[in-house]
């Protein structure tokens, strides 16, 4: 998700190096964000040099062509509370951009970017050839200018929702020689999927992103029939609900799906009896999936207590992902 004018403004200038060498320093995570929890990676830099894609674990995590990490929250929510993006490595500022408003590409279409496709960023030179760029940031959230010189871990601005994004993330982009990097593989001189890995984060960095078979973005319940426009905005946040509500929903949002996961609902009363059980299966690999299972008050009413929601998800047969809920009704 990456913009061809910004990019050809940031290398304005950019000295390149005679032959191919390591970076300076190794990456640390480019967000200042909880990646067991807030933060995850939903894309991968393109590892097939076909018309196809892979991520660089041979799975469907990117999309053909796509040369970045993209870190994400959960939803619209989270990036209105401020998740920082800070400097990956130490280096100069050489060139930023603010001010495209945090809208998806989605509702205002690709023609409306004007060629500004990776929306509000700041890219650094590290120096020896080596290149980051930070893209969709949050308007009116960078911080740094271009000349800065900044330190690993500087804020450079907020995961955003600007330029060609539907969903609120840093696009983080690595290069070499004007060249893309995966940062999880490191310098090959072939993009394939099965290569040798030669990371370039740091042990930290790196413990802190594992590659994950499925991951739980968000779930709890709801006091209706769920609108996924609400968990994309992050709206379901509830902790009590009346006993005189009309619908208990038990709702969850997961990635890295793949065609055939199973996946189990389950509402407990608070005596702990089970008050619906729903199971079915995923139609087709895709990035991020919602499901939702609920039901109307019953004529005698809900009984107060402590309604607990779990989830299963299971592929060829073993369990991927698992979590549990709660709600008090009162």
């Amino acid at each position: 998700m990456r913009g061809p004018a910004f990019i050809a403004t940031l290398l304005l200038g950019y000295a390149l190096p005679a032959a191919a060498q390591d970076p300076p320093h190794l990456f640390q995570l480019p967000v200042d964000c909880d990646m067991t929890s807030v933060c995850s990676i939903q894309l991968y830099v393109d590892m097939d040099p076909t018309d196809e894609y892979s991520d660089h674990m041979c799975g469907h995590l990117s999309y053909d062509g796509h040369n970045g990490t993209d870190i994400r929250v959960r939803h619209l929510a989270d990036m209105r509370t401020g998740i920082p993006v800070v400097a990956a490595a130490p280096g100069v500022v050489v060139g930023v951009r603010d001010g495209m408003d945090d809208i998806s590409v989605s509702e205002i279409g690709l023609d409306a970017l004007n060629g500004r496709h990776a929306g509000n960023g700041v890219g650094i030179d590290h120096g020896d050839g080596w290149f980051t760029q930070y893209s969709h940031l949050r308007k009116g959230s960078v911080s740094v200018t271009k000349g800065d010189r900044v330190s690993a871990g500087d804020q450079l601005g907020l995961i955003g929702l600007s330029g060609k994004s539907n969903f609120p993330h840093v696009d983080f982009e690595v290069r070499f020689r004007r060249k893309p990097v995966n940062p999880f593989v490191g310098l090959v001189d072939e993009f394939r999927c099965n290569t040798e890995h030669q990371p370039l984060w740091t042990e930290d960095a790196l413990a802190a992103m594992p590659y994950r078979e499925a991951w739980l973005l968000s779930a709890g319940f709801a006091d209706e029939a769920v609108q996924i426009e609400k968990i994309r905005q992050g709206d379901y946040d509830l902790a009590k609900l009346p006993e005189d509500t009309a619908v208990l929903s038990f709702w969850f949002h997961y990635g890295n799906v793949v065609a055939g996961d199973k996946y189990l609902l389950t509402i407990y009363a608070p005596d702990g009896s089970t008050l619906l059980q729903n199971i079915d299966l995923v139609e087709r690999t895709q990035y991020i999936f919602y499901a939702f299972a609920g039901l109307r008050r019953p004529s005698e009413g809900w009984p107060v207590g402590t309604y607990r929601g779990t989830l299963s998800v299971s592929r060829d047969g073993r369990e991927v992902l698992s979590a549990e809920r709660t709600i008090t009704v009162q």
